[in-house]
């Protein structure tokens, strides 16, 4: 086993607002676990965590749609609100291609769909992409997040291309394979300083005191460091970006965070994310999203995984409970999605997931 390192507790309170003139409050610093009225917990637990390897879910290169072979940002719903897919559960992923691996212009979205969650068990969808950059005015597309919705009783799809930009679909059948164009969700114009809006994922959740139903997380890139930041919609079609990033990096993540993904650990909220260091990182942000309490380590790479580098990780369960990891593992362009289980009993148990398919 690969021991997670913790750090000590960084905790950063934000300002919540969408003006300009929001600031960020001065962090504080602790070796013991605290919560915002100073009661000692054990919120460090969440970096007890152990996933085991599980395996890889497809080999790129066996696959008749793989430009670059490698694929990356998996996001997967269970199709039982779905009337016609393709097996019990969607995988949607994408490849991130350049010039120099294939032509930039194939670089879509990727459906592979399974009847479990096992990491052997998936199929290609025979139509591949989906969602084709031809289509659009994009050098690519990639980072796909699914979620079914009993608002619009549909499929929705969110994804970049190019990189400035966060796009989201609709599915307007039961199948959750066929997608129409729905408009723009986040972009480098709805805030200050960014090149980049793009890796996001999106929740049904209310945040308290704040008039949404629907928040995401996604990347920015603030002069060559990227930030976890926060968007809010009423109808998860138009969308508020806060000023201010939700997670900013700090040492141990070696200068950029990216791929985010939020959680419920034993009355905790929490985000998960990768980082430059190749590891996977996690800080509890609160119901409300206004802090950043950096915890340390959430996954370190095995000696299964690929170029000692995991990211982008994606929690669900299956029919029987059991809480799986999807993420990618793998140097860019040069990766691909692999599996872990969660094992022990106690910690599913902590763990509340919010379910992108219901």
């Amino acid at each position: 086993m690969v021991k997670k390192r913790q750090f000590e507790r960084r905790t950063v309170l934000r300002t919540i607002g969408t003006g300009l003139g929001a600031t960020m409050l001065a962090p504080s610093v602790s070796a013991a676990s605290s919560d915002l009225d100073g009661e000692q917990t054990d919120a460090d637990s969440v970096t007890d965590i152990e996933f085991e390897f599980h395996g890889f879910a497809f080999d790129p290169s066996e696959q008749s749609y793989s430009p670059g072979d490698e694929f990356i940002f998996p996001s997967i719903i269970e199709t039982s609100n779905l009337s016609d897919p393709l097996g019990k559960y969607h995988l949607y992923c994408a490849p991130h291609g350049t010039s120099e691996t294939k032509d930039g212009e194939t670089v879509g979205i990727a459906l592979f769909y399974a009847d479990s969650l096992d990491a052997d068990s998936w199929t290609e969808y025979a139509g591949n992409p989906i969602i084709d950059p031809s289509d659009f005015d994009a050098s690519h597309i990639s980072s796909p997040h699914a979620i079914y919705t009993d608002e619009y009783d549909k499929t929705l799809l969110y994804w970049h291309g190019s990189n400035d930009t966060t796009h989201w679909s609709f599915c307007p059948d039961g199948t959750g394979v066929n997608f129409d164009y729905g408009g723009v969700a986040v972009d480098t114009s709805m805030y200050d300083g960014s090149s980049e809006s793009s890796y996001a994922r999106v929740y049904e959740y209310a945040i308290p005191n704040r008039d949404n139903s629907y928040t995401m997380f996604f990347m920015d890139n603030q002069s060559g460091t990227r930030h976890i930041r926060l968007a809010t919609s009423h109808d998860g079609k138009d969308w508020t970006v806060d000023s201010e990033p939700v997670i900013t990096p700090q040492s141990q993540h070696d200068g950029n965070v990216s791929g985010p993904f939020f959680f419920r650990y034993d009355g905790g909220y929490y985000l998960a994310f990768h980082a430059s260091s190749g590891n996977m990182h996690v800080a509890e942000v609160g119901e409300n999203l206004d802090r950043a309490d950096y915890l340390g380590e959430f996954t370190v790479p095995s000696e299964n995984d690929r170029d000692d580098r995991v990211s982008t990780p994606f929690l669900l369960r299956d029919d029987a409970g059991t809480p799986y990891m999807y993420y990618t593992t793998g140097d860019r362009l040069d990766a691909r999605i692999a599996s872990r289980r969660l094992t022990d009993s106690d910690d599913a148990e902590s763990l509340n997931l919010f379910d992108p398919s219901t």
